[in-house]
C-alpha cells in the first residue's frame, strides 16, 4: 500500500504522522524546510541533509512526538572546525542557539568530545568522534534519550527537560558543517531497536 500525505492535522495544528510508501520506508521528508534558520540549506532526497553556511543555525524535523517510544539516526558529514549538535527540542528551542542550551533541548557534540548538553550542562560525555552514524532512542513518555555510535558503546539515558511535543533537531555554526538525519527515509544502520519505532 502507498499513501503519500504531509497535510495538518486539524485537531492537533500539527503535520500528520508520515505514512509509508510500498517500499516500506518513509515518503514525506525529515528537516522541516519552514522551521529552520536562513544559513541552513537542505538537500538530499526528501530533505534529509543540512549544512551551514556559515552563520550559526538549526533546524527541526517535519515531525514531533509527545508519547510514545522514537528512533532516528544521524550521520556525520563534514565538520570542518565547528561542532554540529543533533537531539531533540521543543518548538519553543531558539534556532539561532546551540542545541542543548537551554532547559528547552539536548544535544549530543560528537566533535566536541562527545559532550550531551541540556541546559549548556554537560550531562555526560561519549569521546571525540570525527566520522559515524548515531542512533537516537526517545522515549517521549518517559522524557528519556540515548545516544549511540553505531558499532560501539551501550545506550545510556539522560533526562529531556523540555516539555510539550519533541522534534528532532540539529545545529551547526561553521560553512560547509552539517548532518544527515534518517527518520525511516532508509534503511537504518542498525536493527530497529526492540519496542521502538521509525521516527517519521
Amino acid at each position: 500500500m502507498a499513501i503519500i500525505g504531509g497535510s495538518m492535522n486539524p485537531l492537533t495544528g500539527r503535520p500528520r504522522l508520515p505514512v509509508f510508501g510500498g517500499g516500506g520506508l518513509l515518503t514525506l521528508p525529515a528537516w522541516n524546510s519552514a522551521d529552520k534558520s536562513a544559513s541552513i540549506t537542505l538537500s538530499g532526497t526528501n530533505n534529509v541533509t543540512m549544512a551551514s553556511t556559515g552563520t550559526l543555525g538549526g533546524v527541526r524535523s517535519v515531525t514531533s512526538h509527545d508519547t510514545g517510544d522514537w528512533y532516528f539516526e544521524v550521520t556525520l558529514g563534514s565538520v570542518g572546525a565547528s561542532s554540529p549538535g543533533f537531539g531533540v527540542a521543543n518548538s519553543t528551542q531558539s534556532l539561532a542557539a546551540f542545541i542543548g542550551n537551554s532547559l528547552l533541548s539536548i544535544g549530543l557534540y560528537p566533535t566536541d568530545d562527545g559532550n550531551i548538553y541540556q541546559n549548556n550542562i554537560v550531562l555526560g560525555t561519549l569521546g571525540d568522534e570525527t566520522s559515524g552514524t548515531w542512533g537516537v532512542q526517545v522515549q517521549a513518555t518517559a522524557r528519556l534519550i540515548s545516544f549511540q555510535k553505531i558499532g560501539s558503546g551501550t545506550p545510556t539515558n539522560y533526562p529531556i527537560t523540555a516539555t510539550g511535543p519533541l522534534f528532532a533537531m540539529a545545529t551547526a555554526g561553521g560553512a560547509g558543517v552539517g548532518v544527515t538525519i534518517n527518520t525511516g527515509q532508509a534503511a537504518f544502520a542498525q536493527t530497529l531497536p526492540v519496542g521502538y519505532t521509525a521516527w517519521g
